[in-house]
């Protein structure tokens, strides 16, 4: 199975065959039509096409692609819309089905579909679109030809899946920008501080209005307790912000060798400790104790290909029914199967999350155990999480969203 989307001019695309949503008659229009002839060349494929005469809406007639990165067209007719009742969807669904089959016929490896009849033929490009989807997802399934829809213009059409909605006003509820220095340091009036590793925490955290004057310590004040509280589990408790080292609420080397959540604070080990280590005149800190377990933490050290198939265990699918249906191929699906370090990249990472179909719980975890995780303030990576929410799996469906808002495909591997 091989199918994606792409955004394109399908004119430019290389593939054995490019299907032409072409004229019945013996002659060429606009759209795709046009640029296809155009880049072929006019009198030439002219020529050819006089040669098969009309073509019958819902049929497909095959000519050389000439100056083409291909070679061949089929070329296709589509149905004009109407109403919807006059058997336009069948006669869609037949435009593809008999260009692929007939791509088959010519031993194509490959073939790229326009969106047909969404054009000047009125087709509503939602119902066009999603009988394309259908059709050539279907096909895909049992065939080695690598199938791809071209969408040239993606503002030509839009999605309106209750699905989307649900996913925008997701991303639009848990996207936090991030700012720059300057807009950190304006909000909290931090002057030449030297801990990058503090501002780096809050940079995602503090808006930046630089419309708006400066506001007073004490109102920034519970602001930046409950940030630094969420981020390290610590509050400042002097609450000098021009001060580069402000009193801390947290264990010292000088507090001895226990953690204060163990010794607590009017513990006699803590002194004791202190004086053992002052005493022997060291030039170094004691060594810290073992620190108490976390409540309720589960020893789960497997990696990220253990994980991986066990959820594939868990699935049902064979090894060969898990890669095709995510368009891999054979040789890199061994390399996960016989590599226990294996280490994908991110993007494959979210790939494989999609394809065993885990919830959000489970899909963050299997990411964090390749290293990764996913932003609140990176919009694709909020998007790939509301995926997980809304349990949505269909990557073609998922390709055409990312390629509507202006983003690079999923389905790429490495």
């Amino acid at each position: 199975m091989s199918f994606h989307i792409i955004r394109n001019d399908i004119a430019k695309v290389k593939a054995d065959a490019i299907v032409n949503t072409a004229n019945p008659e013996a002659t060429y229009g606009c759209g795709v039509d046009s640029a296809i002839y155009n880049a072929a060349g006019i009198e030439c494929l002219l020529k050819e096409r006089k040669k098969i005469g009309p073509i019958a809406r819902g049929d497909a007639a095959v000519t050389p692609a000439f100056k083409l990165k291909a070679k061949y067209i089929i070329h296709t007719v589509g149905p004009y819309w109407i109403d919807g009742a006059h058997g336009e969807e069948d006669t869609l669904t037949s435009c593809y089905k008999k260009s692929l089959e007939m791509a088959e016929e010519l031993g194509c490896k490959s073939i790229a579909f326009p969106l047909i009849s969404t054009g000047v033929y009125g087709f509503p490009k939602d119902k066009g679109l999603q009988i394309a989807l259908n059709v050539l997802q279907s096909y895909a399934m049992h065939s080695a030809m690598e199938i791809c829809l071209v969408i040239y213009d993606t503002e030509a059409y839009e999605i309106t899946s209750q699905v989307f909605k649900d996913i925008e006003n997701y991303i639009e509820a848990n996207y936090i920008p991030a700012y720059d220095e300057r807009g950190l340091r304006s909000e909290l009036r931090v002057q030449n501080r030297k801990r990058p590793w503090y501002d780096d925490r809050l940079k995602a955290s503090i808006p930046y209005r630089p419309s708006e004057p400066l506001r007073d310590e004490a109102e920034i004040l519970p602001e930046r307790e409950e940030i630094e509280e969420q981020a390290f589990g610590f509050v400042t408790l002097e609450s000098d912000y021009r001060s580069e080292s402000p009193r801390l609420e947290r264990v010292t080397p000088e507090d001895g060798d226990l953690p204060r959540s163990a010794a607590g604070p009017k513990s006699s080990a803590v002194p004791k400790a202190n004086a053992a280590f002052k005493s022997k005149g060291a030039d170094k800190p004691p060594k810290f104790g073992k620190l108490p377990d976390f409540p309720g933490a589960v020893e789960d050290t497997k990696t990220f290909q253990e994980k991986f198939f066990e959820y594939l265990d868990k699935t049902g699918l064979t090894d060969p029914e898990f890669y095709k249906k995510l368009n891999l191929s054979k040789q890199m699906f061994s390399k996960v199967r016989s590599n226990p370090q294996y280490q994908p990249t991110k993007n494959t990472a979210v790939i494989f999350c999609l394809g065993l179909e885990l919830d959000l719980e489970q899909a963050t975890d299997l990411m964090a155990r390749a290293g990764y995780a996913f932003s609140p303030s990176n919009k694709l990576d909020l998007f790939v999480k509301s995926c997980f929410v809304y349990r949505m799996y269909d990557f073609a469906q998922i390709d055409l969203y990312l390629a509507k808002q202006g983003y690079p495909m999923l389905l790429k591997y490495e």
